[in-house]
């Protein structure tokens, strides 16, 4: 049976005086999670994995900018020359490469 105390249970949100129950104590209702939390709790694990992806990502390009670097570096002067790359601009061309 829903009452009209039901309607203030949906607004208590948890402070010292519970408004469903009019006392200085948390009701049952607030003792569940409120919605803020699980929005608060899906905002924290989104950027958590925003994070991780972002670090997967940082991960990759370096792989790749090592191997770029390493099979330029590989090259002989003469063959660099050809590509129109000095041996100075090994790694800076591995980096635009890589990203």
């Amino acid at each position: 049976m829903i009452t009209g105390d039901f309607k203030l249970r949906q607004k208590c949100v948890g402070s010292l005086l519970c408004s469903a129950q009019f006392a200085w104590l948390p009701c049952t209702f607030c003792a569940s999670k409120s919605a803020l939390d699980d929005y608060i709790d899906a905002i924290t694990m989104k950027k958590e994995v925003e994070r991780k992806m972002e670090l997967m990502k940082n991960i990759r390009e370096w792989r790749r900018f090592r191997a770029t670097r390493d099979a330029l570096s590989r090259l002989s002067d003469r063959e660099l020359n050809d590509l129109g790359i000095g041996r100075g601009e090994i790694d800076f061309t591995a980096r635009r490469a890589a990203a």
